[in-house]
């Protein structure tokens, strides 16, 4: 059953292979999935997998910037999702890793260990992450931050923080609010 929005005006919901489609005061249809020709399933798959992969790129804002993810960050989330599904899992949804997501500056440090040592994905360092942690037995999150105080990823972090204020005048936003 999807969730239903307040203020939705067509809902669906599954019922045994069956997608029962409801219009808000006009009435509902029942589609099922086994009437349909193999052709028609398999491009509504790639439909499918079209629409939920490009999904995964879509990072809110940071918070503390407001700028948008950078497109290495989108880049992972499809990555991590086309892996998963090429894994030939059934799961729909990505399982997280163990503290996955818990730092808010998890992403930006597993960026920079990226950019270091130049592993050509997200995943490649939480994986050098998860392996920290379970050698030193500590959890996940004391794991990032072992490695956001190392040398080399405090030196990158500064570097990131540096690039991305790169433009802006703080004299002249000053001068402009009088």
């Amino acid at each position: 059953m999807e969730k239903k929005r307040a203020n939705a005006v067509v809902t669906m919901e599954q019922r045994e292979g069956v997608l029962v489609f409801k219009v808000l005061g006009g009435g509902e249809i029942e589609l099922n999935m086994q009437d349909l020709h193999p052709d028609v399933l398999a491009r509504a798959a790639v439909h499918g997998l079209k629409q939920r992969i490009s999904d995964a790129a879509a990072i809110p804002c940071d918070p503390e910037t407001g700028k948008p993810a950078r497109p290495s960050d989108k880049f992972a989330a499809i990555e991590a999702l086309v892996r998963h599904y090429a894994s030939g899992t059934a799961d729909w949804n990505r399982v997280r890793a163990s503290g996955e997501g818990a730092s808010p500056n998890g992403g930006k440090v597993l960026t920079a260990i990226n950019n270091v040592y130049a592993f050509g994905s997200i995943e490649k360092a939480r994986e050098v992450v998860e392996k920290t942690a379970a050698k030193q037995g500590i959890e996940y999150k004391a794991a990032l931050a072992l490695w956001r105080k190392s040398d080399k990823i405090a030196a990158e972090l500064v570097r990131m923080a540096g690039e991305s204020a790169k433009g802006v005048n703080a004299d002249d936003l000053l001068n402009e609010l009088g």
